[in-house]
């Protein structure tokens, strides 16, 4: 577990990456079922490969992303 300041420094890193990478993106955020959880934010990037977002969910240590298609279930994606 990270404090909300480490959390608010890496998600901001991702952002600066993902803004060098020329990538369009909005800002979002993750809400839990469980209410004890706080809501993690996220980020929605489009038009980014699979193997590109997988790439960038490992180096920003996530053990997992969403990846969609447009007219396709989203998937859940394994980084490690």
């Amino acid at each position: 577990m990270l404090s909300d300041a480490e959390n608010e420094i890496l998600h901001q890193n991702f952002i600066e990456k993902v803004k060098s990478m020329k990538l369009r993106y909005c800002e979002g955020s993750g809400i839990p079922a469980d209410e004890n959880w706080k809501a993690e934010k996220s980020l929605l990037i489009l038009d980014i490969s699979k193997k590109d977002a997988i790439l960038l969910g490992k180096a920003y240590n996530q053990n997992a992303i969403v990846f969609g298609k447009l007219h396709k279930a989203p998937e859940l994606v394994l980084c490690k």
